[in-house]
């Protein structure tokens, strides 16, 4: 309950520092307005690391076997069109820094992208986006501030790209799954070092 509502007051934050920035950007120019604008954006820009950091010292999300090693890497990316694109980069470039074979960083790159994509369609505050590899597998991890938790929807002719991703991340995966926390959500994937899995049946995380 603590983190919730902490976390809670983190989005309020960054929601009424959004609100004064619109309200100044419409004022005419001046000195004054400009510095104030500038002076805002640090402090969003300060919130959003004080997130990070805060991420980075919560307990994890996704279940992983006691005392298992883990490498792990997270980054902030701005709720803007370059999030897919910036999420694919850290993490391609991450997956190939610590010399996962190509069927592994080809999913990851994968499930990034729908995992991305789908918190940016509702999240108002910058994403967290989180890897973390352990002997057997590789953790992808997405916080957003976005209402809801995912569904996989039964497959349908017309079905929504949102629906479509979501079955992709759940083909590519070993499992995955999502819990609200944080004033927000974390939706997490895990590949098998071996790369992309066989489909088997699997029970709720």
């Amino acid at each position: 309950m603590k983190r919730t509502r902490s976390g809670q007051l983190f989005r309020d934050l960054g929601r009424q520092l959004s609100e004064a920035s619109a309200v100044l950007a419409d004022e005419p120019e001046s000195e004054a307005v400009t510095a104030a604008l500038s002076s805002l954006a640090a402090a969003r820009k300060a919130l959003a690391l004080l997130m990070l950091e805060r991420a980075a010292g919560t307990t994890e999300r996704a279940p992983r076997a006691p005392d298992a090693p883990s490498l792990s890497r997270r980054v902030l990316l701005d709720v803007d069109r370059a999030a897919v694109r910036l999420g694919r980069s850290f993490t391609r470039s991450t997956c190939e820094e610590w010399g996962l074979p190509q069927p592994v960083v080809s999913a990851a790159f994968d499930v990034v992208s729908e995992l991305v994509a789908n918190a940016a369609r509702g999240a108002s505050e910058p994403l967290v986006l989180s890897l973390e590899l352990g002997a057997d597998d590789l953790l992808v991890q997405v916080w957003d501030d976005g209402p809801g938790l995912p569904r996989l929807l039964p497959y349908r002719t017309g079905i929504s790209e949102r629906g479509i991703g979501l079955r992709l991340v759940s083909q590519l995966s070993t499992a995955w799954g999502a819990l609200e926390e944080q004033g927000g959500k974390w939706v997490w994937a895990r590949l098998g070092r071996g790369g992309r899995p066989v489909p088997q049946a699997r029970s709720a995380p």
